[in-house]
Protein backbone atom coordinates (compact mmCIF):
# COMPACT_ATOMS: atom_id res chain seq x y z
CA UNK A 1 0.00 0.00 0.00
CA UNK A 2 1.49 3.22 -1.10
CA UNK A 3 1.64 5.84 1.67
CA UNK A 4 -0.23 9.00 1.73
CA UNK A 5 1.32 12.25 0.47
CA UNK A 6 2.02 14.99 2.74
CA UNK A 7 0.66 18.18 1.10
CA UNK A 8 3.14 20.60 -0.01
CA UNK A 9 1.83 23.47 2.66
CA UNK A 10 2.05 21.01 5.34
CA UNK A 11 6.03 20.70 4.78
CA UNK A 12 6.20 23.95 4.45
CA UNK A 13 4.79 24.87 7.82
CA UNK A 14 7.22 22.30 9.13
CA UNK A 15 10.01 24.29 8.24
CA UNK A 16 8.57 27.71 9.75
CA UNK A 17 7.79 25.72 12.64
CA UNK A 18 11.33 24.58 12.69
CA UNK A 19 12.55 28.06 12.01
CA UNK A 20 10.25 29.57 15.03
CA UNK A 21 11.70 27.16 17.44
CA UNK A 22 15.37 27.86 16.84
CA UNK A 23 13.99 31.75 17.53
CA UNK A 24 12.47 30.98 20.59
CA UNK A 25 15.21 29.12 21.91
CA UNK A 26 17.81 31.85 21.28
CA UNK A 27 15.78 34.10 22.53
CA UNK A 28 14.93 31.69 25.80
CA UNK A 29 19.15 31.60 26.03
CA UNK A 30 19.52 35.14 25.96
CA UNK A 31 17.24 36.05 28.66
CA UNK A 32 19.21 32.92 30.68
CA UNK A 33 22.31 34.51 30.31
CA UNK A 34 21.16 38.11 30.79
CA UNK A 35 19.63 37.25 34.15
CA UNK A 36 19.89 39.31 36.93
CA UNK A 37 21.26 38.00 39.79
CA UNK A 38 23.41 36.24 36.56
CA UNK A 39 23.63 32.31 36.65
CA UNK A 40 26.53 30.76 35.53
CA UNK A 41 29.32 27.80 36.20
CA UNK A 42 30.90 27.97 39.75
CA UNK A 43 34.74 28.66 39.84
CA UNK A 44 36.26 25.21 40.80
CA UNK A 45 39.57 27.09 41.14
CA UNK A 46 40.60 27.11 37.00
CA UNK A 47 39.15 30.38 36.06
CA UNK A 48 41.94 32.11 36.30
CA UNK A 49 43.84 30.48 33.62
CA UNK A 50 41.23 32.19 31.41
CA UNK A 51 40.92 35.52 33.60
CA UNK A 52 44.75 36.57 34.55
CA UNK A 53 45.61 36.90 30.68
CA UNK A 54 42.28 39.02 29.70
CA UNK A 55 42.61 41.51 32.44
CA UNK A 56 40.07 40.23 35.14
CA UNK A 57 41.26 39.69 38.89
CA UNK A 58 39.42 36.91 40.42
CA UNK A 59 40.55 36.48 44.29
CA UNK A 60 39.59 32.97 46.07
CA UNK A 61 36.04 32.56 47.12
CA UNK A 62 34.96 30.20 49.72
CA UNK A 63 33.40 26.65 48.97
CA UNK A 64 34.79 26.82 45.20
CA UNK A 65 32.48 25.23 42.76
CA UNK A 66 29.40 25.89 44.78
CA UNK A 67 28.24 29.62 43.92
CA UNK A 68 28.32 31.56 41.47
CA UNK A 69 30.06 35.47 41.63
CA UNK A 70 29.00 37.41 39.07
CA UNK A 71 31.49 40.21 38.90
CA UNK A 72 35.25 40.73 39.06
CA UNK A 73 37.55 44.19 39.32
CA UNK A 74 39.41 44.87 35.98
CA UNK A 75 43.22 44.60 35.91
CA UNK A 76 46.00 45.19 33.09
CA UNK A 77 45.28 42.08 30.35
CA UNK A 78 48.36 39.92 29.44
CA UNK A 79 47.40 37.88 26.38
CA UNK A 80 51.17 36.99 26.12
CA UNK A 81 50.80 34.72 29.29
CA UNK A 82 48.72 31.91 29.59
CA UNK A 83 47.22 32.83 25.67
CA UNK A 84 44.33 30.50 25.05
CA UNK A 85 41.06 31.49 22.50
CA UNK A 86 39.06 31.66 25.60
CA UNK A 87 40.92 34.54 27.03
CA UNK A 88 40.77 36.61 23.92
CA UNK A 89 37.10 36.05 24.14
CA UNK A 90 36.54 37.29 27.70
CA UNK A 91 39.29 40.15 26.34
CA UNK A 92 37.29 41.13 23.73
CA UNK A 93 33.93 40.84 26.04
CA UNK A 94 35.57 43.36 28.45
CA UNK A 95 34.22 46.83 26.67
CA UNK A 96 31.05 45.27 25.94
CA UNK A 97 28.44 46.77 27.64
CA UNK A 98 24.91 44.71 26.43
CA UNK A 99 22.59 47.78 28.43
CA UNK A 100 23.89 45.47 31.41
CA UNK A 101 24.57 47.89 34.23
CA UNK A 102 28.48 46.86 35.45
CA UNK A 103 30.47 49.50 37.17
CA UNK A 104 33.52 51.07 36.01
CA UNK A 105 36.34 49.13 36.26
CA UNK A 106 34.40 45.48 36.53
CA UNK A 107 33.19 42.90 34.44
CA UNK A 108 30.12 41.39 34.85
CA UNK A 109 30.53 37.01 33.66
CA UNK A 110 27.36 38.19 31.19
CA UNK A 111 29.21 40.29 29.09
CA UNK A 112 31.02 37.51 28.31
CA UNK A 113 27.83 35.15 28.01
CA UNK A 114 26.08 37.16 26.02
CA UNK A 115 28.95 37.67 23.53
CA UNK A 116 29.30 33.52 23.39
CA UNK A 117 25.63 33.58 23.00
CA UNK A 118 25.67 36.67 19.92
CA UNK A 119 28.37 34.16 18.45
CA UNK A 120 26.30 31.19 18.71
CA UNK A 121 23.19 32.38 16.89
CA UNK A 122 25.33 34.08 14.15
CA UNK A 123 26.67 30.32 13.61
CA UNK A 124 23.18 29.02 13.66
CA UNK A 125 21.61 31.94 11.09
CA UNK A 126 24.77 31.60 9.02
CA UNK A 127 24.58 28.08 8.27
CA UNK A 128 20.55 28.35 7.85
CA UNK A 129 20.98 30.76 5.37
CA UNK A 130 23.75 28.31 3.64
CA UNK A 131 21.29 25.61 3.95
CA UNK A 132 21.21 23.73 6.62
CA UNK A 133 18.33 22.18 7.05
CA UNK A 134 15.59 24.14 9.79
CA UNK A 135 14.79 20.76 11.85
CA UNK A 136 18.69 20.30 11.98
CA UNK A 137 19.01 23.66 12.98
CA UNK A 138 16.49 23.03 16.14
CA UNK A 139 17.77 20.14 17.72
CA UNK A 140 21.52 21.85 17.69
CA UNK A 141 19.56 24.95 19.49
CA UNK A 142 17.96 22.78 21.68
CA UNK A 143 21.23 20.80 22.90
CA UNK A 144 23.21 24.23 22.98
CA UNK A 145 20.26 26.01 24.76
CA UNK A 146 20.58 23.04 27.75
CA UNK A 147 21.44 25.00 30.99
CA UNK A 148 24.23 22.02 31.60
CA UNK A 149 25.89 23.42 28.39
CA UNK A 150 24.48 27.09 28.29
CA UNK A 151 25.59 28.54 31.26
CA UNK A 152 28.99 27.56 30.63
CA UNK A 153 29.24 31.20 28.54
CA UNK A 154 28.48 32.77 31.86
CA UNK A 155 31.81 31.51 33.32
CA UNK A 156 35.61 32.14 32.77
CA UNK A 157 35.75 28.48 31.79
CA UNK A 158 37.91 27.32 28.57
CA UNK A 159 34.64 25.17 27.67
CA UNK A 160 32.66 27.51 26.16
CA UNK A 161 34.85 27.84 22.88
CA UNK A 162 35.49 24.51 22.67
CA UNK A 163 31.34 24.43 22.56
CA UNK A 164 30.84 27.24 20.00
CA UNK A 165 33.96 25.46 18.14
CA UNK A 166 31.36 22.01 17.92
CA UNK A 167 28.71 23.47 17.37
CA UNK A 168 30.39 25.44 14.31
CA UNK A 169 31.48 22.29 12.61
CA UNK A 170 28.23 20.66 13.26
CA UNK A 171 26.32 23.48 11.36
CA UNK A 172 29.25 24.07 8.88
CA UNK A 173 31.19 20.94 7.72
CA UNK A 174 28.17 19.25 5.82
CA UNK A 175 27.79 22.70 4.24
CA UNK A 176 31.92 22.84 3.42
CA UNK A 177 31.55 20.24 1.10
CA UNK A 178 28.80 21.72 -1.53
CA UNK A 179 30.26 22.00 -4.98
CA UNK A 180 28.82 25.27 -5.20
CA UNK A 181 31.22 27.86 -3.06
CA UNK A 182 30.75 28.72 0.35
CA UNK A 183 32.23 30.58 3.16
CA UNK A 184 31.79 27.26 5.29
CA UNK A 185 35.53 26.33 5.00
CA UNK A 186 37.07 29.33 6.53
CA UNK A 187 34.72 29.32 8.87
CA UNK A 188 35.49 25.84 9.59
CA UNK A 189 39.29 26.59 9.91
CA UNK A 190 38.34 29.08 12.58
CA UNK A 191 35.51 26.78 14.30
CA UNK A 192 38.86 24.35 14.38
CA UNK A 193 41.06 26.99 15.89
CA UNK A 194 38.77 28.62 18.40
CA UNK A 195 38.37 24.87 20.12
CA UNK A 196 42.07 23.83 19.37
CA UNK A 197 43.59 26.65 21.69
CA UNK A 198 40.46 26.37 24.35
CA UNK A 199 42.84 23.97 26.20
CA UNK A 200 45.18 21.22 25.90
CA UNK A 201 42.53 18.24 26.30
CA UNK A 202 40.75 19.77 23.66
CA UNK A 203 44.11 20.74 21.39
CA UNK A 204 43.36 17.34 19.43
CA UNK A 205 39.96 18.71 17.86
CA UNK A 206 41.39 20.39 14.46
CA UNK A 207 43.74 17.06 13.94
CA UNK A 208 40.29 14.84 14.67
CA UNK A 209 38.50 17.27 11.74
CA UNK A 210 41.33 17.31 9.69
CA UNK A 211 41.09 13.31 9.65
CA UNK A 212 37.68 12.92 8.93
CA UNK A 213 37.55 15.28 5.78
CA UNK A 214 41.00 13.10 4.73
CA UNK A 215 39.37 9.95 5.01
CA UNK A 216 36.23 11.19 3.53
CA UNK A 217 38.46 12.30 0.47
CA UNK A 218 39.78 8.90 0.33
CA UNK A 219 36.71 7.07 0.47
CA UNK A 220 35.13 8.99 -2.16
CA UNK A 221 38.70 8.49 -4.34
CA UNK A 222 37.99 12.03 -5.32
CA UNK A 223 40.98 14.33 -6.47
CA UNK A 224 40.77 17.46 -4.21
CA UNK A 225 40.82 20.68 -5.99
CA UNK A 226 43.28 23.54 -5.06
CA UNK A 227 40.35 25.16 -2.50
CA UNK A 228 40.11 22.26 -1.02
CA UNK A 229 44.35 21.19 -0.57
CA UNK A 230 44.45 24.71 0.67
CA UNK A 231 41.94 24.35 3.40
CA UNK A 232 43.20 20.78 4.70
CA UNK A 233 46.63 22.39 4.36
CA UNK A 234 45.70 25.16 6.80
CA UNK A 235 43.70 22.78 8.61
CA UNK A 236 47.37 20.68 9.30
CA UNK A 237 49.05 24.07 10.26
CA UNK A 238 46.07 24.40 13.15
CA UNK A 239 46.42 20.80 14.02
CA UNK A 240 50.11 21.16 14.78
CA UNK A 241 50.11 24.38 16.32
CA UNK A 242 47.41 23.85 18.63
CA UNK A 243 49.26 20.67 20.56
CA UNK A 244 52.20 22.97 20.15
CA UNK A 245 51.57 25.65 22.08
CA UNK A 246 49.91 23.80 25.10
CA UNK A 247 52.99 21.37 25.35
CA UNK A 248 55.76 23.81 24.67
CA UNK A 249 54.46 27.35 24.23
CA UNK A 250 53.22 29.73 26.71
CA UNK A 251 49.94 27.92 27.56
CA UNK A 252 48.99 26.91 31.13
CA UNK A 253 50.34 23.45 31.91
CA UNK A 254 50.53 20.86 34.57
CA UNK A 255 52.43 18.00 33.91
CA UNK A 256 53.31 16.84 37.70
CA UNK A 257 49.60 17.14 38.41
CA UNK A 258 48.27 15.04 35.43
CA UNK A 259 51.11 12.50 35.86
CA UNK A 260 50.32 11.56 39.13
CA UNK A 261 46.33 11.80 38.70
CA UNK A 262 46.72 9.25 36.11
CA UNK A 263 48.39 6.83 37.49
CA UNK A 264 47.06 7.05 41.44
CA UNK A 265 43.92 8.90 40.69
CA UNK A 266 43.40 6.41 37.71
CA UNK A 267 45.00 2.79 36.81
CA UNK A 268 45.89 1.74 40.23
CA UNK A 269 41.57 2.28 40.64
CA UNK A 270 40.61 0.01 37.88
CA UNK A 271 43.50 -2.44 37.44
CA UNK A 272 43.35 -6.29 38.65
CA UNK A 273 46.80 -5.79 40.22
CA UNK A 274 47.55 -2.01 40.90
CA UNK A 275 50.95 -2.99 42.25
CA UNK A 276 52.01 -4.69 39.06
CA UNK A 277 50.70 -2.29 37.10
CA UNK A 278 52.67 0.55 38.47
CA UNK A 279 55.27 -1.35 38.41
CA UNK A 280 54.88 -1.88 34.72
CA UNK A 281 55.43 2.47 34.54
CA UNK A 282 58.22 2.27 36.33
CA UNK A 283 56.95 3.41 39.61
CA UNK A 284 59.79 2.15 42.63
CA UNK A 285 58.32 -0.39 44.89
CA UNK A 286 57.93 1.50 47.76
CA UNK A 287 55.70 4.36 46.10
CA UNK A 288 53.08 1.36 44.94
CA UNK A 289 50.85 1.33 48.21
CA UNK A 290 50.22 5.08 47.92
CA UNK A 291 46.12 5.74 48.88
CA UNK A 292 44.55 5.87 45.30
CA UNK A 293 44.25 9.63 45.62
CA UNK A 294 44.58 12.61 43.65
CA UNK A 295 47.27 15.21 43.65
CA UNK A 296 45.51 17.77 45.83
CA UNK A 297 43.72 15.56 48.08
CA UNK A 298 47.21 13.88 48.82
CA UNK A 299 48.79 16.67 49.90
CA UNK A 300 51.90 16.15 46.93
CA UNK A 301 54.20 18.86 46.68
CA UNK A 302 56.60 19.96 43.85
CA UNK A 303 59.33 18.41 46.40
CA UNK A 304 57.29 14.52 46.31
CA UNK A 305 60.03 11.99 45.80
CA UNK A 306 57.64 10.01 43.39
CA UNK A 307 57.65 12.69 40.86
CA UNK A 308 60.76 12.08 39.08
CA UNK A 309 59.38 8.70 38.55
CA UNK A 310 56.00 9.74 36.91
CA UNK A 311 57.59 12.56 35.11
CA UNK A 312 59.09 9.45 32.44
CA UNK A 313 55.21 8.58 31.81
CA UNK A 314 54.66 6.86 29.07
CA UNK A 315 51.13 7.96 27.96
CA UNK A 316 51.28 4.56 25.63
CA UNK A 317 52.36 2.52 27.86
CA UNK A 318 49.35 3.75 30.44
CA UNK A 319 47.43 3.11 27.64
CA UNK A 320 48.72 -0.86 27.06
CA UNK A 321 47.82 -1.52 30.59
CA UNK A 322 44.40 -0.50 29.89
CA UNK A 323 43.86 -2.67 27.50
CA UNK A 324 45.80 -5.63 28.28
CA UNK A 325 43.74 -5.55 31.69
CA UNK A 326 40.25 -6.69 30.56
CA UNK A 327 39.06 -5.86 34.44
CA UNK A 328 40.43 -2.43 33.87
CA UNK A 329 38.96 -1.82 30.26
CA UNK A 330 35.66 -3.09 31.11
CA UNK A 331 35.61 -0.73 34.79
CA UNK A 332 36.74 2.11 33.01
CA UNK A 333 34.10 1.58 30.10
CA UNK A 334 31.40 1.51 32.72
CA UNK A 335 32.47 4.63 34.74
CA UNK A 336 33.23 6.70 31.31
CA UNK A 337 29.30 5.12 30.28
CA UNK A 338 27.84 6.03 33.41
CA UNK A 339 29.04 9.88 32.81
CA UNK A 340 27.65 10.19 29.64
CA UNK A 341 24.18 8.96 30.42
CA UNK A 342 23.94 11.19 33.52
CA UNK A 343 21.22 14.02 33.23
CA UNK A 344 23.90 16.97 34.70
CA UNK A 345 26.23 17.53 32.52
CA UNK A 346 28.88 18.82 35.63
CA UNK A 347 28.69 18.65 39.12
CA UNK A 348 29.24 22.72 39.99
CA UNK A 349 26.43 25.00 41.22
CA UNK A 350 24.75 27.37 38.82
CA UNK A 351 23.59 30.59 41.30
CA UNK A 352 24.78 32.93 43.24
CA UNK A 353 25.09 33.04 47.08
CA UNK A 354 22.05 34.61 48.12
CA UNK A 355 19.53 32.65 45.91
CA UNK A 356 21.22 29.18 46.72
CA UNK A 357 21.51 29.25 49.98
CA UNK A 358 24.16 27.56 51.92
CA UNK A 359 23.43 24.03 49.43
CA UNK A 360 25.12 24.03 46.12
CA UNK A 361 21.33 24.94 43.71
CA UNK A 362 21.96 23.93 39.89
CA UNK A 363 19.16 26.07 37.66
CA UNK A 364 16.75 23.48 35.26
CA UNK A 365 14.44 24.49 32.85
CA UNK A 366 11.26 21.68 31.58
CA UNK A 367 11.55 21.60 28.35
CA UNK A 368 15.91 21.53 28.67
CA UNK A 369 17.41 18.50 26.28
CA UNK A 370 19.31 16.47 29.34
CA UNK A 371 15.78 16.18 31.18
CA UNK A 372 13.88 15.05 28.61
CA UNK A 373 16.87 12.57 27.17
CA UNK A 374 16.85 11.02 30.54
CA UNK A 375 13.30 10.80 30.54
CA UNK A 376 13.26 9.18 27.26
CA UNK A 377 16.54 6.54 27.62
CA UNK A 378 16.84 5.90 31.22
CA UNK A 379 14.85 2.37 31.16
CA UNK A 380 18.24 1.81 29.26
CA UNK A 381 21.26 0.82 30.86
CA UNK A 382 24.43 3.23 30.79
CA UNK A 383 26.23 0.72 28.22
CA UNK A 384 23.62 1.93 25.31
CA UNK A 385 26.26 5.15 24.94
CA UNK A 386 28.75 2.65 23.25
CA UNK A 387 26.10 0.62 21.95
CA UNK A 388 24.85 3.73 20.40
CA UNK A 389 28.71 4.76 18.89
CA UNK A 390 29.12 1.35 18.00
CA UNK A 391 26.27 1.23 16.03
CA UNK A 392 26.94 4.76 14.58
CA UNK A 393 30.27 3.27 13.56
CA UNK A 394 28.74 0.22 11.77
CA UNK A 395 26.60 2.78 9.87
CA UNK A 396 29.85 4.66 8.20
CA UNK A 397 31.22 1.41 7.50
CA UNK A 398 28.64 0.15 5.19
CA UNK A 399 28.16 4.21 4.07
CA UNK A 400 32.31 3.80 3.74
CA UNK A 401 31.86 0.67 1.96
CA UNK A 402 29.87 2.20 -0.83
CA UNK A 403 31.51 5.58 -0.92
CA UNK A 404 32.57 4.98 -4.90
CA UNK A 405 29.04 5.15 -5.81
CA UNK A 406 28.23 8.39 -4.35
CA UNK A 407 26.57 6.90 -0.90
CA UNK A 408 28.78 9.13 1.15
CA UNK A 409 27.50 12.32 2.17
CA UNK A 410 29.35 15.33 3.97
CA UNK A 411 26.65 14.83 7.14
CA UNK A 412 28.66 11.54 7.41
CA UNK A 413 31.73 12.92 7.07
CA UNK A 414 30.47 14.99 10.47
CA UNK A 415 29.08 11.78 11.82
CA UNK A 416 32.54 10.49 11.19
CA UNK A 417 34.31 13.49 12.66
CA UNK A 418 31.87 13.43 16.25
CA UNK A 419 32.54 9.22 16.75
CA UNK A 420 36.41 10.35 16.57
CA UNK A 421 35.53 13.29 18.98
CA UNK A 422 33.97 11.55 21.38
CA UNK A 423 36.06 8.71 21.51
CA UNK A 424 39.13 10.42 22.04
CA UNK A 425 38.20 12.65 24.62
CA UNK A 426 37.43 9.74 26.65
CA UNK A 427 40.65 8.25 26.64
CA UNK A 428 42.32 11.83 26.62
CA UNK A 429 40.62 12.37 29.79
CA UNK A 430 41.24 9.18 31.28
CA UNK A 431 44.88 8.69 30.37
CA UNK A 432 45.12 12.71 31.18
CA UNK A 433 44.18 12.45 34.49
CA UNK A 434 42.44 9.20 34.98
CA UNK A 435 38.77 9.74 37.04
CA UNK A 436 39.71 12.49 39.02
CA UNK A 437 36.96 15.23 38.10
CA UNK A 438 36.02 12.64 35.10
CA UNK A 439 32.39 14.20 35.42
CA UNK A 440 33.93 17.54 34.46
CA UNK A 441 36.24 16.34 31.84
CA UNK A 442 33.84 14.84 29.38
CA UNK A 443 31.93 17.63 28.96
CA UNK A 444 33.41 17.65 25.32
CA UNK A 445 32.66 14.33 24.61
CA UNK A 446 29.00 14.70 25.96
CA UNK A 447 28.21 17.51 24.27
CA UNK A 448 29.41 15.75 21.04
CA UNK A 449 27.90 12.61 22.14
CA UNK A 450 24.69 14.87 22.13
CA UNK A 451 24.96 16.15 19.18
CA UNK A 452 25.09 12.54 17.62
CA UNK A 453 21.94 11.84 19.38
CA UNK A 454 20.17 14.85 17.95
CA UNK A 455 21.42 13.92 14.28
CA UNK A 456 20.31 10.44 15.04
CA UNK A 457 16.94 11.79 15.37
CA UNK A 458 16.62 14.43 12.71
CA UNK A 459 17.63 11.61 10.21
CA UNK A 460 15.18 8.63 11.52
CA UNK A 461 12.65 11.55 11.48
CA UNK A 462 13.62 12.19 7.99
CA UNK A 463 13.66 8.67 6.77
CA UNK A 464 10.06 8.58 8.34
CA UNK A 465 8.69 11.21 6.48
CA UNK A 466 10.52 10.25 3.21
CA UNK A 467 8.37 6.92 3.87
CA UNK A 468 5.24 8.83 4.45
CA UNK A 469 5.38 11.40 1.60
CA UNK A 470 6.66 9.28 -0.98
CA UNK A 471 8.30 13.02 -1.97
CA UNK A 472 10.66 14.08 0.20
CA UNK A 473 14.57 12.93 0.83
CA UNK A 474 16.05 12.01 3.94
CA UNK A 475 17.96 15.11 3.08
CA UNK A 476 15.87 17.48 3.84
CA UNK A 477 15.76 16.95 7.53
CA UNK A 478 19.23 15.97 7.76
CA UNK A 479 22.41 17.05 7.46
CA UNK A 480 23.00 16.81 3.78
CA UNK A 481 23.36 20.25 2.56
CA UNK A 482 21.23 21.58 -0.65
CA UNK A 483 24.51 22.01 -3.01
CA UNK A 484 25.66 18.66 -2.74
CA UNK A 485 24.51 14.68 -3.74
CA UNK A 486 20.62 15.92 -4.07
CA UNK A 487 19.22 18.57 -6.54
CA UNK A 488 16.23 19.55 -4.42
CA UNK A 489 14.39 21.48 -7.21
CA UNK A 490 14.09 17.78 -8.17
CA UNK A 491 12.78 16.78 -5.11
CA UNK A 492 10.41 19.71 -5.03
CA UNK A 493 11.94 21.00 -1.97
CA UNK A 494 12.52 24.72 -3.10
Amino acid sequence: MKPPRVPPGLTAAARWAALAGVLLLLAQAALVLAREPCVGVADNLDYWRVARPAGIDVPPQRRQGYFVVCSYPKVEADLGSFFSSPALVAWMARPLGWGLKVPAGWFDLRQLGLLYWAASAAVLAGALALGLPPLVALLLAWVLADPGFLLFFNSLYADPALLLGLLGVACFLPLGEARRWTPAPALLLAYAALAGFSKMQYSPFPALLLGACAIALFLRRERPGRARLAFLGLLALVSVAGPYHFFWGSAPRFPDANAYNAVYGGIARVASSPAAALAALGIPAEYRDRPAKDYFAAGVGPDDPVLPALRKLSRARLAGLYLRDPGAAGRTATRIAEELWKTGTNPRGNYTHPESGRQRRVYETPLQFSLWRSRCLRWLPPATAWIFLAAVLGFLLYRGARAARGLWTAGDTLWLFLVLWVCSQTAVAVLGEGFVNLHQHLLGARFGFDLLLVLALARGLGALLHWYSGALTPGALTTESRGERHDDRKEGLE
